[in-house]
């Protein structure tokens, strides 16, 4: 399956308020921002896991230069003229800011420095598909990333590029087989990546045999309990992949 994207010039984005949790849109607005300079959107919610805070997103904008203030309401609005690079400590490893920052920086005035970034794979697959399509990034996979800024006129080329296998799914999918005791030959995986999700599934019982892309699950009549699962930043247990394991 492919998809074909392409952005044209606009002047403003404005977000339904009837989409609260539609946290996607605060990487949606970035993606616009090299030609956009007003948005307003509904502040975005959680999910069944708990509350998703965007406070590393607004404060890496701002510290960009972008003015953006939450109403009473819960409407966040955006404004910003010319977004400049910047070195952007980051409290949390957050995948979702990470990606954010690079996405916003390509088109800033100057350099931007991401501290303490996302290590997660998503986020090396992301750098990979930018600096295909004319981005100059470098380190994604480590904790500091760095982006050349191209400035507020440059474009972006039209790139073919094959997205990484999704882990989260892959894992939703053994999950489920575990779960009701069957078997599974999941091709198209890429393992490391998913070291920690096999760590717990061996841990219940299921038997597993990996290979260069691909998976061999063989689960038992009934899983065994796990002790605990602590979800952390990659390398270690995502969270995404915890309701399934619940």
């Amino acid at each position: 399956m492919a998809a074909l994207v392409r952005i044209r010039r606009f002047s403003s984005f404005h977000a339904g308020l009837d989409t609260p949790a539609f946290r996607t849109i605060i990487i949606s607005y970035v993606c616009r921002r090299a030609a956009i300079w007003y948005n307003f959107f509904a502040h975005p919610g959680g999910c069944e896991i708990g509350p998703r805070p965007i406070d590393l997103h607004i404060k890496a904008l701002r510290l960009m230069g972008a003015s953006i203030s939450d109403t009473q309401y819960g409407v966040i609005t955006c404004e910003a003229g010319r977004l400049k690079g910047c070195e952007i400590h980051l409290d949390y490893p957050s995948v979702g800011a990470t990606e954010n920052i690079m996405l916003c920086s390509i088109f800033a005035l100057g350099d931007t420095v991401i501290r303490n970034a996302a290590r997660e794979p998503e986020i090396v697959d992301l750098q990979s598909y930018l600096v295909k399509a004319g981005a100059r990034i470098r380190g994604a996979g480590s904790e500091e990333i760095r982006i050349e800024g191209l400035g507020p006129g440059a474009r972006l080329s039209d790139v073919e590029y094959s997205v990484m296998p999704d882990r989260i799914v892959a894992g939703t999918f053994l999950t489920a087989v575990a779960a009701t005791g069957g078997r599974l030959c999941l091709d198209g995986v890429v393992p490391e990546h998913m070291s920690s999700i096999f760590s717990v599934l061996k841990e219940s019982g299921c038997e597993l045999t990996v290979r260069k892309d691909r998976v061999d699950l063989r689960a038992p009549p009934r899983t065994r309990a796990v002790d605990m699962i602590r979800t952390l930043p990659y390398p270690g247990f995502p969270t995404d992949m915890q309701p399934q394991m619940m």
